[in-house]
Order: C-alpha cells, then sequence, then structure tokens
C-alpha cells in the first residue's frame, strides 16, 4: 500500500537521509564534508588574525575552499557572516578545536559549472565567546526551561549560502550527522531573521535573547524526538516530490507485525 507524506514512521533518520538525497538529485547539490583534519591540511591560520585564513599551495581544493567562503561572507548593520572566521576559530591548532569535532560542509552545486553556493561550519557544543554561546549556563538553561547545552549537543556556528536550496540542505546535513553521532540534539545561535525562519522552519524551537543590545536566537531541536519529515519536506519541496514520497520510495508493510510502520525501498 503507498505510504501517506504525513506517516510519522517517516521521521526516522534514514528515511529523512534518503530524502535529502532525493533532494541534491533533484536540486544538482552535493554536500560535500571535511573534517578537522581535512581541513587543517589544506588551511594556513596566521595567530594574529582568525579572519585572514589562506590557501596552502599543494592542494587544489584548497584554494577553491578559500575563495568560496569569502565569497560567502556578508554584513548587515546588525551582524557579519565571516565563514572564514569560523575556520579560523575551529580548525587551528590546539587540543580544545580537535575536541569539538568540527566539520566543514559545503554546498556544491554541479549545473551549470560547478560553484560552491553554501558553507555551514558545525562543532560540538561549548560555552565560548567567540561562538556567541557564554550566555547559556546550566542555571541560564533551567530558569527558561532550555535543554542542557553540553557536549552531548551539535552546535552550527556559521550557515551561509547565496542559493536556495543550499542552507536547508546544510541544516539538515548537520542534523543528520548528529542524529547518526547519537548526539541529543543541534543548537545554533541564529543571528539574523533568515537564519532564524530557517531554523524554525526545519523544527527547530526558537529562544529570543539579546546580546550587545542586539537580539538573537538560540535555536534548537532534541533528537530524535524533533525530527520531523512533514517539516523537512515542507521547507525541501520539488514538483513530483508527493508521487516520490507515495509511490516510489516508500510503503507501507504488507504485515501488520512489521517492525517498521514504512518500509523504504530507494
Amino acid at each position: 500500500m503507498p505510504v501517506r507524506q504525513d506517516n510519522q514512521g517517516l521521521n526516522g533518520t534514514k528515511h529523512i537521509q534518503t530524502y535529502a538525497k532525493v533532494i541534491g538529485i533533484q536540486t544538482g547539490i552535493m554536500v560535500q564534508q571535511l573534517n578537522y583534519h581535512d581541513v587543517k591540511r589544506m588551511v594556513e591560520i596566521p595567530s594574529s588574525d582568525e579572519d585572514e585564513v589562506e590557501a596552502l599551495d599543494d592542494d587544489p581544493l584548497a584554494e577553491i575552499l578559500v575563495d568560496a567562503l569569502d565569497d560567502l561572507a556578508s554584513e548587515t548593520e546588525r551582524c557579519e557572516i565571516k565563514p572564514l572566521g569560523a575556520i579560523g576559530a575551529l580548525f587551528d591548532t590546539g587540543d580544545l578545536q580537535r575536541s569539538l569535532k568540527p566539520k566543514l560542509l559545503m554546498a556544491v552545486s554541479l549545473r551549470g559549472g560547478v560553484s560552491v553556493d553554501g558553507c555551514l561550519v558545525q562543532c560540538l557544543f561549548t560555552r565560548d565567546d567567540a561562538l556567541s554561546t557564554t550566555l547559556f549556563t546550566q542555571s541560564y538553561c533551567a530558569q527558561h526551561g532550555l535543554p542542557r547545552f553540553d557536549a552531548r549537543w551539535g552546535f552550527i556556528d556559521v550557515v551561509a549560502s547565496r542559493k536556495a536550496p543550499c542552507g536547508a540542505l546544510l541544516v539538515l546535513t548537520a542534523v543528520l550527522n548528529a542524529a547518526r553521532a547519537r548526539l541529543q540534539g543541534v543548537c545554533a545561535v541564529a543571528v539574523t531573521t533568515g537564519g532564524n525562519t530557517l531554523l524554525r522552519a526545519l523544527n527547530f524551537t526558537s529562544h529570543p535573547f539579546r546580546e550587545d543590545g542586539a537580539q538573537r536566537h538560540m535555536c534548537y531541536l532534541r533528537l530524535p524526538a524533533d525530527l520531523s519529515f512533514t517539516h523537512v519536506k515542507r521547507k525541501l519541496h520539488f514538483d513530483g516530490d508527493k508521487e516520490i514520497v507515495e509511490s516510489f520510495c516508500w510503503r507501507e508493510p504488507l504485515s501488520a507485525r512489521a517492525k517498521s510502520p514504512v518500509i523504504g525501498r530507494c
């Protein structure tokens, strides 16, 4: 039997990961993931200025990476989004940086040539000025009804994109990474209205706070409780997505005694 799009069984990590792959195929976007050592081998980070990250000469991807992240930087009257600043802070040499297990995710568009149209930097949560997370002590979280953020949570430091749906696909990939690592959830400090809107669209809960007089939002998604196929599909939709879900990639089990309410076949 065909599976309905609102079937709660689709909220599982493997089903959402399948849908993310379909979105990548449909949009021509490949998400490339680089860990701490991958990035560290390609860049030089001067100790005097974390924003002045330079590409090393012995890797052709290094120059592409640095130029693309520099192009994705943006600035408004309220804030600055600097992907290279996140690279400088989280991929520098040091025990702390390695312990946070940072990753760089790049959204590579494969249609009409190859271009990097989005990036995301994620790590394990820690309270640090550079991450704008020092406010979220155990007492503050308890007082405001927030989860107890610690190293069992993933943290999205920066997400930047110039073409939809790169940003949403990158955030979804970061969430799936955290789910596979059996973390308790994913959180991020949204410094722009657009970032807050994106995270809420993917079922993150948003907590407003102020930092240096500016409005910010701590957004968080508990795993696996807040994983929502409905929210993912609503944000990452395309013509024919209903048929893909209900006819091609999933079906209901043939037996009432089946362990799963949804059977994947993609």
